[in-house]
């Protein structure tokens, strides 16, 4: 079983060095790592040039989920997946996913846990996630995390890809009609990855809300806000009964974007956190990540 990763980058820093090192330290796996850049103007292809074991390309996208077709459009490895640059995949995750995959021969996706840290490593919540539940995402957010996503070749190949329209929360909407199409995903209740929050996000990009709403109508969400409360609440009681709210202690281990170095981290956290104030006042354009659009300051995340 092999891997195939992409990670869509424009001008990502020196945080795409730690996410490549973080899968090239996955052991006992075969995985292609191809960073599909959109067009970075800082040192990223200089740095490309330079690394032998990864697969790249530089070409002008419509935008992250582009970019992400486009990597995965190539090779013919039997599992894909997608890791931001500003993301890590904790040690040993692949082979965990390839043996759950090798002994749950019906799944057809899987996600898994995370957990959510400041990009200076520190941990701001500890996510335990649920099995998806279409009920919950349609009238609230996306709880499955990108960084724990795999998903079969086949799946993505039948499903008809992201739906261009959709450029901030296009794989909301795809998951929605994988969903629709009895797609089987199952879930891993152990932390795979660590997903970076720092205010230049894209779900703090401004045009998310009218997308999310475009969701809610096309796939039959209440109408009401006060009526989407209750799948929203009924959530979080699952959550809470299944012990995922509470306060945990964790260990993980986090490849410092300066050094390059592992460092181990310790910390006490529960699962709600907010995007850290400093970093999500301006979301700078020229610093982004995933797009080049106007700043807007991240929301709570409660979900």
């Amino acid at each position: 079983m092999k891997f195939r990763i992409a990670t869509p980058t424009l001008n990502p820093g020196p945080a795409l060095q730690a996410c490549v090192q973080s899968v090239q330290q996955q052991e006992g796996v075969c995985a292609t790592h191809h960073i599909q850049d959109g067009g970075s103007t800082d040192q990223t292809i200089e740095w490309l040039r330079t690394q032998p074991r990864l697969s790249w390309n530089q070409a002008p996208d419509h935008g992250m989920y582009d970019a992400i077709a486009r990597a995965w459009q190539e090779g013919d490895e039997d599992i894909l997946a997608w890791l931001n640059a500003d993301e890590q995949y904790l040690p040993g995750t692949l082979a965990k996913v390839r043996n759950y995959f090798e002994t749950h021969p019906a799944a057809d996706a899987v996600s898994g846990d995370y957990i959510v840290i400041r990009p200076d490593g520190r941990a701001l919540a500890a996510r335990r996630e649920i099995p998806l539940r279409r009920w919950y995402i349609v009238n609230g957010t996306l709880y499955v995390q990108s960084c724990t996503f795999f998903v079969r070749r086949r799946i993505w190949a039948q499903s008809g890809g992201f739906n261009p329209a959709y450029k901030i929360t296009g794989d909301k909407e795809w998951m929605l009609r994988l969903l629709d199409r009895g797609t089987r995903f199952h879930h891993i209740p152990e932390y795979l990855a660590l997903f970076t929050a720092s205010g230049r996000n894209l779900s703090c990009h401004p045009d998310r809300q009218a997308e999310s709403e475009r969701i809610r109508r096309d796939f039959g969400a209440y109408p009401l806000p006060a009526l989407r409360l209750l799948p929203r609440l009924c959530r979080l009681m699952e959550k809470a009964v299944r012990g995922k709210l509470f306060p945990v202690h964790i260990r993980y281990s986090f490849i410092d974007t300066a050094t390059l170095s592992p460092r181990v981290m310790d910390a006490r956290t529960g699962s709600r956190w907010q995007w850290p104030e400093l970093e999500s006042a301006s979301h700078d354009a020229e610093k982004c990540v995933y797009c080049s659009h106007a700043p807007k300051k991240g929301p709570d995340h409660h979900g």
